[in-house]
């Protein structure tokens, strides 16, 4: 299906018809008679408000004020309702799904000239996500590389070993579940497109892509067709459930140990942390099952990104703090740290794989104390300077493996309060153009890859 999209921009989303309602209008764009330059700054992330407390602290030209406008799905719909009312804030934390049609719509501006120095900051798969023909609008926070979290301990007791293709995921849940059928090995809800978007980018197929003017929409291809019937097949040999993430049905069964592994990304395990602490020590992170042998690509899911308002009166001023926050080595240290997010930025990137876990958090370190004394044979992924990331694809994960230590013990905080309830929900990303997931169109796509593929039914 092709369809036309807006000079260089791509209009895969479409922009949702804005509902919610706006939080208090505040002062904007305003400059003391000092010279002091005040912004306001939207975002839902725990520990914004001490990160925004440390740069006027450290900026005493700007002051930023921040506010919870909360997170989730409503987040873009108050901003772009704030946008059109003329009360927007300078910036705001926005979900990278969401990026596109932000853009589409206008509320966000070209901030190219103030950011370009940032570029070295980020693997250019990161970059890219923020970036559309050859504009930026945005700074990347966090990002989130799929990774496979499972019960280590039940693994352990049946001889397994954690799955490094998708065949190997599916033999180890049939040989778990002869022995205790009780087990199930993980549950893929049949409308969470965001991760078989993921998965089939993984295996090779891009869900969007550009032609000159037009954008494509293709959720058939060959390799999509493969993936879903991969685990479509899963589904009807009883190897897994298709039951919705996060419920309060499916925490339990994470609680009593009968659900054994989420293919999610880095955030996952403090996710899990939250809604099942009890089994602390009991989980271990790994790379995500790979299609290929020999290829560990893997696909982005969930991440957020800093913007700078249309409207801003001061966008030199807004970007500063953007790029302060997001890409210096202080600010994407209080994103590790303070936010318990993974950064965006390289030097958070390169913090996280060489600090343990907060110490408040030190017990759920256990978490991952097993991949130490199996780490896999393949070269080290892309999560630091001296790796290249191709096209936001994360290219092994020994890194990915050792930087996630330090999520092991944080709070479901972020991640629980974006994705719980909704982890179809995600960003992918691959081949240096951003591939977002339009919340409109879902349903008819939806009935496109049933008949092309086969749902998963419930």
């Amino acid at each position: 299906m092709r369809t036309r999209k807006p000079r260089n921009i791509l209009a895969a989303a479409t922009v949702t018809a804005v509902t919610a309602l706006l939080v208090p209008a505040c002062s904007l764009n305003d400059t003391s008679d000092d010279g002091k330059v005040t912004l306001q700054y939207w975002a839902w992330a725990p520990g914004s408000a001490k990160e925004v407390a440390e740069f006027n602290r450290t900026h005493p030209n700007i002051k930023v004020v921040h506010t919870d406008a909360g997170g989730g799905d409503t987040s873009s719909a108050k901003l772009l309702a704030a946008v059109r009312a003329g009360n927007a804030p300078d910036l705001a934390l926005v979900e990278n799904t969401s990026l596109p049609r932000m853009i589409v719509s206008g509320a966000t501006k070209d901030i190219t000239k103030y950011v370009s120095d940032a570029k070295k900051k980020y693997a250019p798969g990161s970059w890219a996500q923020t970036t559309f023909s050859g504009k930026t609008y945005a700074l990347p926070q966090d990002v989130g590389p799929m990774a496979l979290l499972y019960r280590r301990d039940v693994f352990d007791k049946y001889g397994i070993a954690a799955p490094r293709t998708w065949a190997d995921f599916r033999e180890a849940a049939a040989r778990i579940k002869a022995q205790n059928p009780k087990l199930t090995m993980a549950s893929l809800a049949p409308d969470g497109w965001g991760y078989y978007a993921s998965v089939a980018a993984q295996a090779g197929d891009d869900w969007w892509s550009i032609d000159g003017d037009e954008s494509n929409v293709d959720i058939d291809g060959e390799n999509s067709r493969k993936v879903m019937g991969f685990f479509q097949g899963m589904y009807e040999d009883g190897l897994i459930a298709a039951d919705p993430q996060l419920t309060p049905a499916y925490n339990q069964k994470l609680n009593d140990g009968t659900m054994l592994s989420w293919p999610s990304a880095v955030w996952a395990p403090g996710v899990v942390y939250g809604v099942a602490p009890k089994t602390a020590g009991k989980w271990a992170l790994a790379p995500l099952p790979r299609w290929n042998a020999d290829d560990p690509t893997v696909s982005f899911q969930g991440g957020s990104s800093v913007v700078v308002t249309a409207h801003s009166e001061h966008p030199k001023e807004a970007a500063e703090f953007a790029k302060w926050l997001n890409a210096s080595d202080a600010g994407a240290q209080m994103v590790l740290n303070v936010q318990n997010a993974y950064p965006a930025a390289l030097s958070g990137q390169k913090a996280a794989t060489a600090q343990k876990p907060p110490g408040a958090h030190a017990a759920a370190d256990r978490l991952l104390q097993g991949h130490r004394r199996n780490r896999p044979a393949h070269p080290p992924g892309d999560l630091g300077p001296e790796h290249e990331c191709r096209g936001g694809r994360i290219h092994g994960c020994d890194e990915l493996r050792r930087s996630a230590r330090h999520f092991m013990g944080a709070r479901p905080d972020r991640h629980a309060e974006s994705r719980r309830g909704r982890p179809e929900e995600t960003g992918i990303r691959r081949e240096e153009r951003l591939r977002p997931e339009s919340r409109e169109p879902r349903a008819a796509s939806r009935d496109r890859a049933s008949k092309a593929s086969g749902r998963l039914s419930a």
